[in-house]
């Protein structure tokens, strides 16, 4: 076979294989600057003036937003951030920057209940509040002595909350909970527990080879609100519920005996969309997943096929867009990290292309669904809009 006509084989093959693809994903580059059109996904990357890894992200209004986190690895002590913007996302600021003697302190989580009053859970089981905007910080609770870790706080009105997370065991779940604006918070599970003792017991069961990740809220008729946590073991996602009006914990899981732990789950009207990894650090090995349910009580849940195989950390969803975020295969860190989108309620996936690398994504927050804000690590902050429609 002469040169000419070996060089044209490659051509050809190299077109079929560009062209091979699953249904549900589409990896043609969205922003390419040549097409003549408006792009429908433009990423970039935000100012912050900090290199630690953020944790979690939240917005209070399209303005005002916040994001925490802090350096994992400065042992044996420990550096937490939080970072505030007043211009939409587009610069960050740091707000408070605090070391710690002792190893594994992270501010993990943040919530917002107005403009002024501001709350953060860390990984050693302390809640902080700030009234004024993120000026000052003060401490409201602190629950390192029960050897607890907190991933997650949420507030479903200006009065309740809760902040969930996992015993050190790493088999249990933890709840506090707080009915003051978050003056005080409770451990529902501690035998001086002002609730009744059927609920008590009920939770005691729900929290067991349940580790919780992540909380929302989801306010439903007659103003019932449902309290919605994701957890469960690697090996067993798990997302268990609670009404308001009910004693009764429900631990709900998809009929699959290796469904990945769920890390975080979003959830409008009778949809909830939870996603998840298996914790495997493998090329091979390493799985994640998505699963849906849609008759608004998580009685059952369906797999997504999302046209990857990737591990996902975090999940938003508004309207009929969902954004998925997680990690590149074996931590991989020349391609930009995972990102997904579906525009039409998870039936069609595009993977977004972009410029930003980080050791994995860890919160995604949509303050719409054209405007949506991820966080990573080194102080990655990444602004996705879309432009659907255009």
């Amino acid at each position: 076979m002469n040169k000419f006509n070996f060089n044209h084989l490659l051509l050809f093959i190299a077109t079929v294989i560009v062209g091979v693809g699953c249904d549900k994903c589409d990896d043609t580059d969205p922003q390419d600057p040549d097409d003549g059109k408006k792009q429908m996904f433009v990423t970039s990357a935000m100012t912050t003036d900090t290199q630690m890894t953020l944790k979690s992200v939240f917005f209070v209004n399209e303005r005002l937003g916040y994001a925490t986190g802090g350096d994992p690895l400065m042992y044996p002590k420990s550096r937490c951030v939080i970072l505030k913007t007043v211009d939409g996302g587009e610069n960050w600021n740091t707000v408070w920057d605090k070391t710690y003697d002792h190893p594994g302190v992270i501010a993990e989580s943040v919530y917002a209940t107005s403009e002024d009053d501001v709350f953060v859970a860390y990984s050693n089981a302390a809640i902080f509040r700030s009234g004024d905007a993120g000026a000052s910080w003060e401490k409201v609770c602190d629950y390192s002595h029960k050897k607890s870790r907190l991933t997650g706080i949420a507030f479903s009105d200006a009065n309740n909350g809760m902040a969930v997370g996992n015993l050190s065991n790493g088999t249990e779940g933890y709840i506090l909970t707080t009915s003051d604006g978050g003056e005080h918070w409770d451990d529902p599970l501690d035998p001086h527990w002002r609730k009744s003792s059927t609920e008590s017991n009920v939770l005691k069961e729900a929290v067991k080879n349940n580790p919780f990740s992540s909380i929302n809220f989801f306010h439903g008729n007659q103003m019932e609100v449902t309290t919605y946590l994701t957890g469960g073991l690697l090996n067993r996602g798990v997302v268990t519920s609670h009404q308001k009006s009910s004693d009764q914990w429900n631990v709900m899981e998809p009929n699959n005996p290796t469904a990945p732990r769920f890390e975080d789950l979003a959830v409008e009207y009778k949809f909830i969309v939870a996603v998840g990894s298996n914790g495997v650090i493998s090329g091979n090995n390493e799985k994640g997943a998505m699963y849906a349910s849609k008759d608004g009580a998580g009685a059952q849940w369906l797999p997504i096929d999302y046209g990857a195989d990737n591990k996902l950390k975090a999940v938003g969803l508004k309207n009929n867009t969902i954004v998925a975020v997680g990690w590149n295969k074996a931590n991989n860190l020349t391609k930009p990290e995972f990102v997904t989108v579906s525009l039409d309620k998870g039936d069609t996936w595009q993977r977004i292309q972009h410029d930003h690398v980080t050791a994995g994504w860890e919160d995604v927050f949509m303050v719409s669904d054209k405007k949506i804000f991820m966080v990573g690590s080194k102080g990655l902050i990444m602004k996705l809009e879309i432009n659907a429609g255009s």
